[in-house]
């Protein structure tokens, strides 16, 4: 009966559950918010070009907040522990609560910012438009508005069809930034002399030479025979050209339009460069005549109906009249955001560290992190997709996204309750983690010095995670949306991954003992080359996304887990909140930033599925190298050598730990996780 007693016991433990529902509603949260803030950066009106720039500073200074909480946590623990032998941990509590709480007022705060709106205008006259185009590849230049003096930034970029007519070679003086209409030769059929090659005849063309060339005083017109404009692009590695003559009517081509590469210059017109591999042919003897005046030839075209025609790429390209101030609610959302972003970030940090202490590793060696971590899994897993739902269901095609800010604001203030009220909750540290130099329980501060490196290397690789985690998922709700999905497609495949990851948290100690850490930070590299390649691989249907989104488990998840488990026993007891703050600095601030600077950099004046999926797979290769050589690095020059001395035996005396490992060939977690040994004789 007593057994069973037990075992009930250790399946159902009472003192943990509130920490359960605390990791379950905070995470929950976090799926609320994760998926859907990029998307609401654009409903505010920000450009994507300001948008990047908020995703890229947040994370910096949301750096803040863990390096501050850290230190000041360990700081009142210390004082609550050398001053009473039973302190409750309360001094958590309330901080956790706090950070809750202020998280939920500064991001309810992005719905007070004014919107910025862009409507189109109605005007008797379009912009004109002109299609240009020679060897170098193929523009289409449009007269820009009065207000805003911007070029159009496109919200989606995708290909479409462009009517072409009246195409004609027109030379130019050479400039580096063309016009439409500038010192402009324009070379016309000379209809009275019309030579007939059958099929690939041309038409005569007069070619004018300036009076003050003397060679040629004595011909005013030379005539050469030039051969019709030819429109060329590549098709699966084919040339296919369009031919235009003087019967031709138009010609109807299917082209993408790129962002602008001068949208803030002075200039009457804005040029929006073809992505599609263009080429037009311009004759060699044209080419030659026109370079002693100095001046360029290309192939200029008339659009038919730009603004009219069904599906046409110019249907957007039309002036707009701005509503709103664009500086204000840039420089407010950038402020109140990157405050914002300080909290969750703490609030991760004094969780994680809230988990240690609380599952303290039992006689087998083993605690409960994973399982508290799982409850967090979940809650993420489940709370993405139903925001995404609530938000389609109640906000319509075009939403403003503030019901998933408002979910996630009322399960900050539950957080924030649970924290205050759970008194139950065992956080109150064990009072021989004050006392590490006269106890035999705990590392001493020398250990700080001596597994220094070990701890730097293990952030560095969380750094490294970190660009490869931001690098995906930044702009991935972008990329989705892009690819036509609705916010409910956004929601799950952003938070799909925490779902299979609760069965692995479950028994997470028990994996991390068995493959060892670096083991799984090498797999979490490699799922890192599959989950680049397959996003790369995603052009089409938005849904076969899911298939490199479920594995998250292992880049995050296990990942995650992984690092709490390895700090737990570098860095001595009395420092935990610090050193859980320390993979959340490196991951979540360092490396999102330098991730969100690499794809932001790639992406610049492109913005389109293409660009994001070169970006996907230029991080591919750098997952596969970073993992070949961590691989090398680890099982050919740190595993024998720690083997080695492990066999060995140490030259000097046990250390505390040593002692404690009772057979004095221990080595922290160099050797325990690579599977000869195990950390069984451990207690909190």
């Amino acid at each position: 009966m007593e057994g069973k007693n037990i075992t009930r016991k250790e399946l159902v433990n009472v003192n943990l559950l509130s920490l359960k529902c605390l990791m379950f509603c905070f995470f929950g949260g976090m799926g609320c918010l994760f998926p859907f803030l990029p998307l609401h950066m654009l409903a505010t009106g920000l450009t994507y070009e300001e948008a990047k720039i908020v995703s890229i500073v947040s994370p910096i200074v949301a750096m803040i907040g863990p390096l501050v909480a850290g230190p000041l946590a360990d700081k009142l623990a210390g004082r609550q522990g050398s001053n009473s032998r039973a302190s409750t941990g309360k001094y958590l509590r309330v901080m956790i609560a706090v950070t809750c709480i202020l998280g939920a007022i500064f991001y309810a705060a992005l719905m007070a910012i004014p919107r910025v709106e862009r409507l189109t205008i109605p005007q008797e006259r379009n912009p004109q438009v002109k299609f240009s185009c020679d060897e170098s590849g193929a523009i289409v230049f449009k007269d820009r508005c009065k207000l805003p003096a911007t070029c159009y930034e496109w919200p989606e970029i995708k290909p479409g069809p462009i009517r072409l007519t009246n195409c004609d070679y027109q030379c130019k003086l050479i400039n580096p930034e063309p016009r439409i209409q500038d010192d402009v030769t324009t070379l016309k059929p000379f209809t009275t002399d019309y030579v007939d090659e059958g099929e690939s005849s041309g038409d005569l063309t007069v070619i004018p030479i300036e009076e003050n060339e003397k060679d040629d005083r004595q011909s005013i017109y030379k005539r050469e025979t030039i051969e019709p404009p030819h429109l060329c692009v590549k098709e699966d590695g084919l040339d296919v050209c369009h031919v235009y003559t003087t019967s031709s009517g138009s010609i109807n081509i299917y082209a993408t339009l790129q962002q602008a590469r001068n949208p803030n210059e002075i200039s009457e017109r804005c040029a929006y460069p073809l992505s599609d591999q263009f080429s037009c042919r311009i004759p060699t003897v044209l080419r030659t005549k026109m370079l002693k005046f100095n001046k360029s030839c290309s192939i200029d075209c008339d659009l038919y109906e730009p603004y009219k025609m069904s599906d046409s790429v110019l249907a957007q390209v039309k002036c707009q009249q701005l509503i709103g101030n664009p500086d204000h609610t840039f420089w407010s959302y950038l402020v109140v955001r990157s405050i914002a972003d300080v909290f969750p970030t703490t609030a991760v940090a004094l969780l994680d560290a809230a988990v240690v202490i609380a599952t303290r590793e039992t006689s087998c060696g083993r605690g409960d992190v994973g399982r508290q971590l799982a409850f967090g899994s979940l809650g993420f897993a489940i709370f993405g997709p139903l925001t995404g739902y609530l938000t389609s269901l109640v906000e319509g095609a075009q939403p403003s996204f503030s019901i998933p800010i408002d979910i996630f604001a009322a399960l900050m203030v539950i957080s924030a309750l649970i924290a205050v009220f759970a008194n139950g909750m065992p956080l109150s540290p064990p009072e021989w983690w004050w006392h590490t130099r006269s106890g035999m329980l705990a590392l001493p501060m020398s250990a700080i010095k001596r597994y220094g490196g070990e701890t730097a290397a293990l952030l560095f690789v969380l750094v490294i995670m970190g660009i490869f985690w931001s690098a995906m998922d930044t702009y991935l709700p972008w990329h989705l949306e892009q690819l036509n999905a609705d916010v409910v497609l956004i929601g799950v495949c952003l938070t799909i991954g925490a779902l299979p990851a609760v069965i692995f948290l479950w028994k997470s100690e028990h994996l991390v003992d068995y493959c060892g850490h670096s083991n799984l930070l090498i797999t979490a590299f490699t799922i890192y080359i599959v989950r680049f390649t397959g996003l790369s691989l995603v052009s089409g249907d938005p849904w076969w996304s899911l298939a490199s989104e479920v594995l998250e488990l292992f880049t995050l998840g296990i990942m995650w887990v992984t690092a709490i488990l390895y700090l737990r026993h570098l860095v001595p007891r009395h420092l935990t909140v610090t050193a859980q703050a320390l993979p959340v600095i490196a991951h979540f601030c360092i490396g999102r930033c330098i991730g969100a600077v690499i794809s932001a950099y790639v992406d610049v004046g492109q913005r389109n599925v293409d660009s994001l999926r070169f970006v996907y797979k230029c991080m591919a290769v750098a997952a596969a190298i970073i993992a070949l050589k961590y691989f090398i690095w680890y099982h050919a020059l740190i595993r024998p050598k720690c083997h080695a001395q492990s066999t060995q035996g140490p030259r000097q005396p046990p250390t505390i730990m040593e002692a404690m490992n009772g057979n004095g060939n221990y080595t922290p977690l160099r050797v325990y996780h690579n599977g000869r040994g195990r950390k069984g004789q451990f207690r909190y």
